[in-house]
């Protein structure tokens, strides 16, 4: 039985026959568009007539394009150039460099080599001829220049012959002063440079002598000399406070006298006036160092040694030649 709610089913006899639409050329569209609607057929057609509606041309950049096909290039090496891309990605911006210089070169190259060729082809056929004629007449012009220089020359008086002499010998001066200027060689011939400093006095010296470096009774020490006189002064004692180390973390104390050489009696007059400086620079300095580094002969050493130097800069007069322990005790 048949479902009385389903829509009625249409047979095929009963479909209405399509309609066939002829198709039209884009001259038939025009040509109807400009019939029915002239207003929109002139819009459309100021459209297609608009030029700035057309894609613009690409320009391909071909510094771009190399940059990439060396990228490129990178990209598909294998194993340690592979690696290097990795960790440096601006090598392809390298090598892109380097092969442009090498190409340039190449090419200066190869173009300088190819001149070279055919001047030398030009000289073994017919630049050769030309050549030797064209030297052959400068020969001649030449030679005639003399000679009619010369004729001219024998003419001139006594008086124009000393002034063109003048002339020259001024202009062959000016030459070499010009020459020598640029060279940086006139200054030094008109003011000789003086030595700033002495390399050895045997230039200078009246007189010199010679000595045996291995016979050492011919030497003499300059500053411990035992025949030059002493600028001893010894210091008052002075107590320091130690610094305190693992070995010795109590209370460390030092007692110390000292004897100061002077280069000069001056030195040691200087020393004397500014006394309470010099023993409170002393202080300072001992104050530094440890218990165990002063009961060793190097540390007491490095004492001396520091002491001679932070001495010497705070006099005006001279400097400390040496600084000697007279007496020291050391408490841990």
């Amino acid at each position: 039985m048949s479902d009385p709610k389903a829509p009625p089913r249409i047979k095929e006899k009963d479909k209405e026959p399509e309609e066939h639409v002829p198709e039209m050329s884009v001259e038939d569209v025009d040509a109807y568009l400009a019939e029915e609607s002239p207003e929109f057929f002139k819009e459309v057609s100021g459209i297609a007539a608009d030029k700035s509606l057309t894609l613009e041309q690409i320009v391909v950049d071909d510094d771009l394009a190399a940059y990439h096909a060396e990228v490129d290039m990178w990209q598909n090496f294998k194993g340690p150039l592979k690696i290097l891309y990795k960790v440096a990605p601006f090598m392809p911006k390298v090598t892109l460099k380097i092969r442009r210089w090498l190409y340039r070169g190449m090419d200066r190259w190869t173009e300088q080599w190819t001149r070279a060729k055919k001047f030398v082809h030009y000289l073994l056929n017919d630049g050769r001829s030309a050549t030797f004629s064209k030297a052959k007449t400068g020969m001649t012009q030449f030679l005639a220049l003399v000679k009619t220089s010369l004729q001219t020359f024998k003419k001139m008086s006594l008086k124009a012959r000393l002034v063109f002499f003048a002339s020259l010998l001024l202009m062959v001066t000016a030459v070499v002063v010009g020459i020598l200027g640029l060279s940086g060689k006139l200054l030094p011939l008109i003011f000789p440079q003086q030595e700033l400093f002495i390399a050895s006095m045997a230039d200078h010296a009246t007189k010199a002598y010679d000595y045996n470096p291995a016979n050492k009774n011919e030497q003499e020490a300059y500053l411990k000399n035992a025949r030059a006189a002493l600028n001893l002064l010894l210091t008052k004692r002075i107590f320091v406070n130690l610094k305190v180390s693992p070995e010795a973390p109590g209370n460390p104390m030092g007692a110390f006298e000292f004897y100061i050489e002077g280069m000069s009696s001056d030195v040691v007059i200087e020393i004397k006036d500014k006394e309470s400086l010099i023993l409170d620079l002393m202080r300072q300095v001992i104050s530094e160092m440890t218990y165990e580094q002063l009961e060793t002969d190097h540390g007491k050493a490095n004492m001396t040694d520091r002491l001679q130097k932070e001495i010497s800069r705070a006099l005006t007069k001279g400097t400390v030649k040496a600084v000697h322990i007279s007496t020291i005790i050391l408490k841990p």
